[in-house]
């Protein structure tokens, strides 16, 4: 009989009754010996066991803390068909991340989720709901939980790269690694994590560029079309000479990126400006725009074309 079917029953039922120990762990594993259990069984066992320990000593939990990670982890490793092994690997990376054991229990069900949906390993798919929580500081305010915010986040990645005509794994990769490349710009720009998303995705699909490419063209386009390029973090990232010739090259065709009381008109109005006007532009007209707003780069000129034309 596998693992699953005694050994994580019987684990969950010494958290449950409160029976875990150090001298029970040790009467398992002779136990275990004794109806020799096969190696596989038995070295997941011990897995698990030291899993539990690593995260206890990293996070100085209580034992009724450590008791309920671990049944968690269990209960989540039978609903979503996941070994355990991928379970503790979650557990063990958000509890380096200095993390609660409440947080740990929010966020880990939504990023084995994710790690299932795309195929990337629970490291990867950590880094990725991580990131674009901290990016849009989406559990600043306290409206929702780390638990709620974590899902959507997979949700929006889920519908997104499913909408597409890009794979459903390379989608879901190409839109993270484009938010954690251009994520905080685009939140300074008072863009959501939605329509940085949806943006990345159509710009992927008709360009075939990779996420990083694609990220790094879309923070240059909102950093010299909007607020963003005036901000001191961003003072590395484009002059004032750079923003004065975007803004010029947009306004000589009726696009302003600031309203006449200097507020910045925002980088969605401003492109959605840009795209009823385009096909009215002379190719010279056209160029310079994208040279001035998209820079040399073709990869930047060409995601530009492609954001204001879809």
């Amino acid at each position: 009989m596998h693992l699953r079917h005694i050994t994580i029953p019987f684990i969950n039922f010494l958290f449950l009754n409160k029976l875990w120990s150090k001298r029970l762990s040790n009467f398992l594993i002779c136990f275990c010996f004794s109806i020799r259990f096969n190696s596989c069984c038995f070295n997941d066992f011990l897995n698990f066991q030291k899993d539990l320990t690593n995260v206890s000593y990293t996070m100085n939990l209580s034992p009724d803390q450590l008791q309920n990670l671990g049944t968690s982890s269990i209960d989540m490793a039978k609903d979503l068909s996941m070994s355990l092994d991928n379970t503790m690997d979650i557990y063990k990376i958000y509890a380096n991340m200095n993390t609660t054991a409440s947080e740990i229990q929010q966020t880990a069900r939504p990023t084995a989720i994710l790690s299932n949906l795309s195929g990337v390993d629970a490291s990867t798919a950590a880094d990725q709901v991580q990131g674009i929580l901290q990016q849009f500081h989406m559990l600043e305010d306290g409206s929702t939980t780390a638990a709620d915010a974590s899902m959507h986040i997979v949700d929006v990645l889920d519908k997104v790269s499913g909408s597409v005509g890009i794979d459903y794994a390379k989608g879901i990769k190409i839109i993270s690694d484009a938010v954690q490349a251009s994520g905080q710009v685009a939140y300074d720009a008072g863009m959501s994590y939605e329509q940085l998303a949806a943006i990345t995705a159509k710009v992927s699909e008709r360009t075939r560029e990779d996420g990083s490419s694609i990220g790094n063209a879309l923070k240059t386009i909102i950093t010299r079309t909007t607020k963003v390029g005036k901000m001191p973090q961003y003072a590395d990232e484009v002059d004032n000479a750079t923003l004065s010739n975007a803004s010029a090259s947009l306004h000589a065709i009726g696009v302003d990126v600031y309203n006449p009381d200097g507020s910045d008109r925002g980088i969605i109005t401003v492109m959605s400006e840009l795209k009823d006007k385009w096909d009215d532009l002379t190719d010279a007209q056209q160029a310079k725009i994208a040279f001035d707003v998209a820079a040399t780069r073709l990869k930047a000129s060409l995601c530009m074309k492609k954001f204001i034309l879809e």
